[in-house]
């Protein structure tokens, strides 16, 4: 009986891996490019506020809750660690004055199921690049944000590294996770509709804990 369950839940694995790749192939990949062409036509420009990330950083109406600031989105959705090292020339030449950076939770996922010393190889080879190339430019390495309960454990410790990481490059932390996690480290019921994106409340919470760090307009 238990060697049948086992078997089962193989099976699942395997499934939900392959439909995975299909899905990525066919669509995340054509979605990424399709993002990436588009950045390409609209390059950041010098003083530009860049917002780096995944699906949470792509969804956010930032022009919206930021008005009148120099702001480009610079998110796309489904993204990974390795994802935005692969473009982050495109951000890097355009030297903006300001980057949040949100990165991680997609390399979480059990199909991925990439460990954190990838993850924190992938950080490191970011904030290099941008001390190397765009050393002007203030670097924000935002927490990555709580969600199902059963990945607390997990993030907040790997938020304390990040955090280490991120202090010995020079570039400053910004705990959002404390912001939005219930007592449990589960993203907070009413800020979300799928334990994972946000509803409009949790991008007012990210946008006031992050306001005093952008920078003055003239």
């Amino acid at each position: 009986m238990i060697q049948q369950i086992l078997f089962y839940i193989l099976i699942f694995i395997i499934a939900a891996y392959l439909l995975y790749k299909f899905i990525e192939k066919h669509l995340i990949s054509a979605y990424y490019y399709q993002k990436v062409d588009h950045f390409q036509k609209y390059p950041i420009q010098s003083g530009d506020i860049v917002f780096l990330g995944d699906s949470i950083t792509d969804f956010g109406p930032w022009e919206e809750i930021f008005p009148g600031y120099p702001v480009k989105n610079r998110g796309i959705s489904a993204d990974t660690v390795k994802g935005v090292y692969k473009r982050i020339d495109q951000v890097v030449r355009g030297t903006p004055s300001t980057v949040f950076l949100l990165i991680g939770t997609n390399d979480l996922i059990l199909w991925l199921s990439h460990n954190d010393q990838f993850i924190l190889k992938y950080y490191r080879m970011i904030l290099q690049t941008f001390r190397e190339k765009t050393p002007q430019t203030k670097v924000y390495v935002q927490s990555i944000f709580p969600r199902h309960k059963s990945f607390s454990k997990r993030i907040i410790h790997l938020n304390k590294n990040l955090e280490d990481l991120t202090h010995s490059y020079g570039y400053e932390f910004i705990d959002l996770f404390s912001h939005l996690a219930d007592e449990q480290g589960a993203l907070k019921d009413h800020l979300s509709n799928d334990r994972l994106h946000l509803m409009a409340e949790g991008y007012l919470i990210w946008s006031d804990v992050i306001r005093p760090f952008l920078p003055k307009m003239q």
